[in-house]
């Protein structure tokens, strides 16, 4: 939820920090004139950061009065990796933000706030060690910000509108379409349930972080959960038959949804974001 609003004047433009990411690129390819990439040095290693750190600072001090956006971060990585990129990044962001007194947004994930769902002894296993951390460390990123009273934590919740994220749910799940339609052998899918929120309020939301210099948690979510077979029983019957017989129970997998409140961004009903996710999938999936 917005936790302040400040009465201060927008902040017209912004540099977008991971302009390469799906996130970022997909923001300065959509509105390059706002949001301007900013390229920083390649971060592989903790000592790549004091460079970080210098070409941030010497942007803060000629432009303090432009926003920054934070899109760095990353998933499928090495611990020492994700704590980089996803905890060091935006703990010197904060600290550089605050001594010059810039804007800063961060994009959050719905990840921070994963539960593990505890699994008896039927073999199923337990959540892999690398979801949990990458949640982890997203949450302490988030945290790092929100110290900082001019800092917008984004916490968006799972993305769709075409293309989709690869590695994701929804990208899964059309590569099981695409394999179902050219009749190849399934892969496996779980049943997860997740909060889905259009790319567009997730652009209606960082638009207003600069216009209204909201500061604190937002959550960028609809409130609802909607699961994989939710989507799969409206698909072709065909299709349906073949991509269900592969799906498996969420055992270790929580709900991931957001709180339902005014402040929700994604204002469609149930039943609509769901037509709108299987078009999707079989578009994607038919390409």
């Amino acid at each position: 939820m917005r936790t302040d609003l400040s009465m201060s004047p927008a902040v017209t433009q912004a540099f977008v920090l991971g302009s390469g990411g799906f996130l970022g690129r997909r923001i300065v390819i959509e509105d390059g004139d706002r949001y301007i990439p900013f390229q920083v040095s390649q971060l592989r290693h903790e000592s790549d950061l004091p460079r970080f750190e210098r070409e941030v600072e010497i942007l803060l001090k000629h432009e303090p009065e432009i926003a920054i956006v934070n899109c760095i971060g990353i998933r499928d990585a090495p611990l020492a990796t994700m704590e980089l990129l996803n905890v060091r990044i935006p703990e010197s962001l904060t600290k550089m933000t605050a001594k010059h007194g810039s804007r800063l947004i961060h994009f959050g994930s719905a990840a921070e706030t994963t539960q593990v769902t505890k699994v008896q002894s039927n073999g199923a296993g337990s959540l892999p060690p690398a979801m949990l951390t990458y949640g982890a460390t997203k949450r302490a990123g988030t945290q790092a910000c929100l110290a900082y009273k001019n800092a917008t934590v984004l916490r968006v919740y799972n993305l769709y509108g075409l293309p989709h994220q690869s590695g994701s749910g929804l990208h899964h799940l059309c590569r099981s379409v695409r394999v179902a339609l050219n009749e190849g052998v399934q892969p496996s899918l779980i049943d997860t349930t997740r909060d889905y929120v259009h790319w567009e309020s997730v652009r209606l939301a960082l638009d207003s972080a600069l216009d209204l210099k909201s500061c604190g948690l937002i959550e960028v979510c609809s409130g609802f959960g909607i699961s994989m077979s939710e989507i799969i029983e409206g698909l072709p019957f065909a299709v349906r038959t073949q991509v269900a017989e592969q799906l498996k129970p969420a055992n270790y997998f929580a709900p991931v949804i957001g709180p339902h409140s005014d402040l929700s961004v994604e204002a469609s009903s149930k039943s609509a974001v769901i037509d709108t996710l299987r078009d999707e999938v079989m578009t994607c999936a038919s390409s």
